[in-house]
């Protein structure tokens, strides 16, 4: 009978750590995918949409020319805002997409043409990056989690 009590304590324990272990990986998949469907998002968001979709997410930089020689995110489409709506159709609207620049203005233009000119994109995500990005030469980026 006493071996018996040990084993059923033993299983509730491990129970317990299962428990906890599965009530934490829930807790930072939700924090980390509190994303709006489309729309702004902060840096933390970016981060984890960037991490969760790798290279199926197309993360177009709508800065100068200039500003994106001196530093990007790796694989980036480069689209300055002023060349954007000449060049809208090389954004495919199957694909999830975020648009960044270094503030967030610039993104927000970019984001509102693409909408309006090709509103089917949103089914498969479309956002923008509202936090200051600071981006280096070797192809280094941080993005700031709240802006100012």
């Amino acid at each position: 009978m006493k071996k018996r009590g040990i084993k059923f304590k033993r299983f509730l324990k491990g129970l317990g750590i299962c428990l906890a272990v599965l009530s934490a990986t829930a807790f930072f998949a939700a924090s980390a995918w509190a994303l709006p469907s489309s729309g702004p998002i902060n840096g933390s968001q970016a981060e984890a949409l960037i991490f969760q979709l790798g290279e199926k997410l197309l993360v177009v930089d709508v800065r100068s020319l200039g500003e994106y020689a001196q530093g990007h995110i790796p694989q980036a489409l480069s689209i300055p805002v002023n060349e954007f709506e000449k060049r809208l159709e090389e954004i495919p609207t199957d694909t999830p997409v975020l648009f960044l620049c270094h503030a967030g203005r610039r993104s927000t233009t970019a984001f509102n043409l693409f909408v309006k000119a090709r509103p089917e994109a949103l089914f498969s995500g479309v956002w923008r990056l509202e936090a200051i990005t600071e981006y280096s030469p070797d192809g280094g980026y941080a993005f700031q989690k709240n802006l100012p």
